[in-house]
């Protein structure tokens, strides 16, 4: 997210993933482009799954884009929040 704080619907999709039974880590900083992520689902590690060939995947990157993130009136995202969105996809 843009803002420093999360928001309230960040922190209701959240607790709908912690009450689901997954691990969630908010406002996570991505080592590779230094963005902060909304939430973080952590992958595995490659130990816990009996694969101790594979290396660690990052996980599963959650951005929350609330009405703050739109141009008013409009489905169309603000620039930062789509250059952070098309900087993220480019990283895989």
């Amino acid at each position: 997210s843009i803002s420093s704080a999360p928001s309230r619907l960040q922190e209701d999709v959240a607790d709908t993933l912690r009450a689901m039974g997954l691990a969630v880590r908010e406002e996570a900083r991505d080592p590779l482009s230094g963005y902060s992520i909304d939430i973080l689902l952590p992958a595995p590690a490659p130990e816990a799954l009996g694969d101790t060939d594979r290396p660690s995947a990052p996980g599963v990157a959650i951005e929350v884009d609330g009405p703050v993130h739109f141009l008013s009136d409009s489905r169309a995202l603000k620039g930062r929040t789509l250059i952070k969105r098309r900087h993220l996809l480019a990283l895989g």
